[in-house]
Formats: structure tokens, C-alpha cells, sequence
């Protein structure tokens, strides 16, 4: 995680924590340091995957009922169940 080389493989979905496991070397339970473009950012290696999609990928998730928005989809099942019964 400290060579600050870009990545240039495209890794989407369930393989991408494997990805940093393995080609980035994202292991372990104590803090790492996001190497994503000179982010920086500090982080237990268990958010990393999380930080990298939210921050970088940019990951969305829409509400199907109205036109908010959200980085993470437990946030977004959240407000649905919440504000959007019907589309449970």
C-alpha cells in the first residue's frame, strides 16, 4: 500500500476487496493509508474497501421512490424502509 503506483486494473462488485487484498497488499486489522491518487486518508484496513468506493469510485445509489441520492446502500435500504414502505 506504500508504493503510490497507480492501479490500472478495472475491478468491480464482490472481487474488489480480494484486489486489495492481494495486488495492494490490504491486510490485517490495523490502519492503513488510501495510496488512491495521494489521498492520504487514514482508515482501519476494513473501511478501505468502503472509503475507496465511496470517495473515489463514487459509487451512487438512487431512491427508486424519490430523487435523493445516497454513497452507501445500507443508507439508502435505511430511508427506504423508513420514508418508502411500499417499495419494500
Amino acid at each position: 500500500m506504500d508504493s503510490g503506483d497507480l492501479c490500472d486494473m478495472s475491478i468491480i462488485g464482490e472481487g474488489f476487496s480480494s484486489h486489495l487484498r492481494e495486488c495492494h497488499g490490504a491486510i490485517g486489522d490495523g490502519p492503513v493509508t488510501c495510496q488512491w491518487l495521494k489521498c492520504g486518508t487514514v482508515m482501519q484496513t476494513d473501511n478501505l474497501t468502503r472509503h475507496v468506493t465511496e470517495m473515489h469510485l463514487e459509487y451512487r445509489y438512487p431512491c427508486p421512490a424519490c430523487e435523493n441520492v445516497y454513497t452507501r446502500r445500507t443508507t439508502l435500504n435505511r430511508h427506504i424502509t423508513t420514508q418508502h414502505p411500499e417499495h419494500n
